[in-house]
């Protein structure tokens, strides 16, 4: 049986999934006797469901501590690697992918064995968990492999079918983060920090491996000289700029740019706030890291399901047009925030997971798109430079994220939700004009093979 880059890679987003609930659950912890002097007793109340007003005041106290070291976190571990991703990239497009994910991948590996021994030494502070970033930063981090992924995934895959298969993929990334989050709590429960990280490495060790023995090279006509020597070299980020913005037939450089720019606004509105979500339930719902846990669990089915049916039955089989679909999913993602937003009951939070369902299709619809309009020998270069502008925006994203929900969290700390609805409006407006684009573009097409039959 072959295995598909796929495999991988929901191996390494299930064990993200297991560990990340967990990892905010530890930073609020160890802030609480740590930082701020309770008893260990005291702290560990936290997250439990127990809603007493000492656990609220303990929880206030110590959020503004954990959303500073969550964003740190975050920044060192995608600074570096944004920067790195701009080479590796179009280096890929010369000298392979496969590279490149056994690279990445070993930092993972690497940076979640630090995080293990972290956890099991119980007087460490937190911020000691900005060590295991290191490694990950300092080989390309998420956003190279990522690039990587795709761009295997466009080099052997069918333009009819390109849409349809990263439509799979989306929909297998949501399923290994309902699997991780669905089971991180229990994992966490029964058995404690030391046992769910060793499991957290132990899974991206087995990425790695199935890299090493089971995914073949994706690139043909693979160069060999200077492969090591031009790694780094700069002119590899000159391509990708080249190849991103030089002219192109018709609307398609326009609707390349446009496509970047819902791709990188879409990215903006679902990763700026990962973090905060979980805290804000516990403030406003008073949810415990379980109820958390579920919630995400239906939130993630919706979008796995979303995904499918926009990939394969509305684009495949009833032929709509991947911009369109773009359209419905940024429609469902803007009500979802709103609804959020609003959010006093339980209920209330099911029904905006459940409401953001189409949101699924918005990426892959978007990158297949963009696999249509470029060649084959541009995919890393025009990826990577997305990708890297992604990690950018999220880098000013979450700090601001961190920033508003910070100075509104006594008073409103729903805010940020309406900041995201608010950016998805924006990105309705915007996706108007590459509807345009694309039925021109098809309709041309449509013309062109007319006059190429009736001179046959």
């Amino acid at each position: 049986m072959r295995i598909h880059v796929e495999v991988p890679f929901f191996i390494l987003i299930f064990a993200f999934s297991l560990s990340d609930p967990v990892t905010t659950n530890l930073m609020v912890y160890r802030t609480c006797y740590l930082t701020l002097n309770y008893t260990e007793e005291e702290c560990a109340l936290l997250g439990e469901g127990k809603h007493t007003e000492e656990t609220k005041e303990m929880e206030k106290a110590a959020q503004p501590y954990v959303t500073v070291l969550h964003m740190s976190k975050y920044l060192i571990e995608t600074v570096l690697a944004a920067i790195i991703c701009f080479f590796l990239g179009p280096w890929s497009d010369k000298y392979g992918r496969r590279p490149v994910m056994l690279y990445t991948l070993g930092g993972y590996t690497v940076g979640y064995i630090i995080t293990t021994i972290v956890s099991a030494l119980p007087n460490v502070s937190p911020w000691y968990l900005l060590l295991s970033s290191a490694p990950i930063c300092l080989f390309g981090g998420f956003p190279a492999y990522l690039t990587v992924t795709i761009c295997h995934m466009t080099d052997s895959t069918s333009l009819d079918y390109r849409g349809v298969r990263l439509g799979i993929f989306e929909a297998l990334i949501t399923t290994g983060a309902l699997l991780g989050t669905v089971l991180s709590s229990f994992i966490f429960n029964y058995y404690g920090y030391l046992t769910l990280y060793s499991i957290t490495s132990l899974c991206i060790f087995s990425s790695w491996l199935t890299v090493v023995v089971a995914i073949p090279e994706s690139v043909q006509n693979l160069e060999r000289e200077g492969k090591y020597r031009n790694l780094f070299k700069c002119s590899l980020v000159a391509e990708s700029l080249r190849a991103t913005f030089r002219r192109r037939n018709g609307f398609d450089r326009a609707l390349l740019l446009t496509l970047a720019v819902l791709i990188v606004v879409f990215l903006l509105a679902v990763t700026a706030d990962g973090g905060i979500v979980f805290l804000y339930l516990r403030r406003k719902l008073d949810w415990s890291l379980e109820q958390y846990t579920l919630y995400h669990a239906g939130r993630s089915l919706a979008w796995i399901c979303g995904s499918l049916i926009g990939g394969y039955i509305l684009h495949k089989l009833l032929d709509i047009p991947e911009a369109i679909l773009i359209l419905i999913g940024f429609l469902c993602t803007c009500g979802s925030a709103i609804i959020q937003g609003f959010a006093t009951k339980d209920w209330h939070m099911y029904l905006a997971g459940v409401s953001k369902c189409f949101g699924g299709v918005i990426s892959p619809m978007s990158r297949s798109l963009i696999s249509k309009i470029v060649s084959v020998e541009e995919y890393g270069k025009i990826f990577s430079l997305i990708i890297v502008t992604e990690t950018i925006i999220n880098i000013i994203g979450s700090p601001v994220y961190t920033y508003i929900y910070n100075k509104t969290i006594l008073t409103m700390p729903e805010l940020f939700c309406f900041v995201t609805a608010g950016i998805y409006g924006f990105e309705i407006i915007l996706t108007i004009p590459a509807i345009i684009m694309q039925l021109c573009r098809q309709h041309e097409g449509y013309e062109l093979l007319n006059g190429i039959n009736s001179i046959n």
